[in-house]
């Protein structure tokens, strides 16, 4: 990760500010756990293509790592309006576990299950649907 970090950081410095190029970079820092460089990253990179799914479940997750529970939120929002798919309904039901939002996570980790691709994932989904409280 800390090559590609470099590779890409390389390429910005080089002029190629593209949102591809800032999203890998987003990515490599997440890899390496530098959340606050993979925000400011990822930022760019939904700011310079807004319907970029994915790039806006990394920037909620970075966000989210990074401590910053209410605008990731917002942003695993923007990636699901964008396009439903199952991390990013289990990233958002995890935040409302983790919040004590019992209905909001039961309606995410639903969500999730039904975009699930394999019987793993769906599993998951029911252990942990199992804990939430009533």
């Amino acid at each position: 990760d800390q090559k590609a970090a470099e590779e890409f950081l390389y390429l910005v410095k080089a002029g190629e500010d593209t949102a591809g190029v800032r999203y890998y970079l987003g990515r490599a820092y997440y890899g390496l756990g530098k959340w606050i460089e993979a925000e400011t990253e990822l930022k760019k990179a939904v700011e310079l293509k807004p319907k970029w799914s994915i790039a806006h479940y990394y920037y909620g997750l970075s966000l989210y790592k990074g401590g910053r529970k209410e605008p990731a939120e917002k942003e695993f929002m923007r990636s699901l309006k964008i396009k439903p798919f199952y991390q990013g309904c289990y990233a958002l039901g995890y935040l409302y576990l983790e919040n004590k939002e019992y209905e909001k996570a039961r309606k995410w980790f639903v969500k999730a299950k039904e975009l699930a691709e394999t019987q793993e994932q769906k599993d998951k989904i029911d252990k942990i649907q199992a804990t939430i409280p009533e």
